[in-house]
């Protein structure tokens, strides 16, 4: 049996990565950090639960040594700056571990290392330069340069936006659909305040258990191009359709039955903090090489038929 090393496993991403590997009967060592309270949840699915300080080189050596997988997925994310730098360093320290040890390393990055130049209907490729205008993305962006100086064999796969989807109520919802959830929420307890949902930021959500099952492949389980290295190096994969925030938040409203006249949709101001507008990622290599189906938001969110009464 092939063994999966799942880093941040105790993240949204990480948690569902150990879920879908153990259905696929796939031993799973994975790693916690700040967040505990997913491992009691996901833990019958992990052969073990380790802590990992990706800020710690040693930290990161005897995880790899102590777990010795077949095969590497790097989850794990940060919320504030400090952290994420630590994580940029971390990466170059896991890929180096993984380099000598022979293991396959798959990281996962972010469609916001772009600009988000591009007129909309152009979609970034993965020969497209890197140019983030953010401290998020000039971070994920610095880890992506560190993987690839340390080994030139690992994949980079940079997705979009992770959402629930019809995993609810399997899965808790995401931090995007939540957002969504209290802006429409008629309970006055519901903490307010004035959200807005950008017309004009344009992403790939993609539903969380699409890109666990397309990580595995492109970590080699159950795909053979893995292994003849043609995964290597930059991949995008995102979910089908390029929505905008607003569009994305209103299918949100609709398929949890609330009411989308509630959102606020405007252009992202004049002036605010600089943020890319289209982060729309080209799929085309992940198609021709992944047996995954990465759905578009439309059709995951789509309302369910109602019944007619008998």
């Amino acid at each position: 049996m092939k063994r999966l090393l799942v880093t941040g496993g105790s993240g949204f991403l990480g948690a569902e990565l150990v879920h879908v590997a153990g259905d696929e009967l796939i031993d799973v060592v994975a790693t916690h950090h700040a967040r505990r309270d997913n491992v009691s949840s996901a833990q019958g699915r992990a052969t073990e639960w380790l802590f990992l300080d990706l800020g710690d080189p040693a930290s990161i050596a005897a995880t790899v040594e102590r777990s010795r997988p077949d095969a590497i997925i790097n989850t794990a994310y940060a919320a504030t700056g400090d952290a994420r730098i630590a994580l940029a360093d971390g990466a170059f320290e896991l890929a180096t571990a993984s380099a000598s040890r022979g293991i396959r390393l798959v990281h996962v990055s972010t469609d916001v290392v772009f600009d988000g130049v591009l007129a909309f209907g152009r979609a970034y490729r993965e020969s497209d330069a890197a140019n983030p205008v953010h401290d998020y993305g000039r971070a994920k962006h610095a880890a992506e340069q560190a993987i690839t100086a340390a080994d030139p064999a690992a994949a980079v796969v940079r997705t979009s936006l992770i959402y629930t989807g019809d995993a609810f109520p399997r899965l808790a919802i995401s931090r995007h659909e939540q957002v969504v959830l209290d802006a429409t929420s008629p309970d006055p307890t519901t903490p307010r305040g004035r959200f807005v949902f950008f017309t004009d930021e344009w992403r790939n959500p993609v539903q969380v258990t699409d890109l666990a099952r397309a990580l595995l492949e492109v970590a080699g389980f159950a795909n053979p191009n893995a292994a003849a290295g043609s995964l290597c190096g930059l991949l995008h994969v995102a979910g089908a359709d390029v929505v905008s925030r607003f569009e994305f938040a209103q299918l949100i409203a609709i398929a949890h039955r609330c009411d989308p006249a509630q959102l606020i949709g405007e252009p992202i101001p004049i002036g605010g903090p600089p943020r890319p507008r289209n982060c729309a990622l080209d799929l085309t290599r992940a198609r021709a090489l992944l047996g995954a189906t990465l759905r578009g938001v439309r059709e995951v969110l789509a309302p369910a038929p109602r019944r007619e009464a008998p």
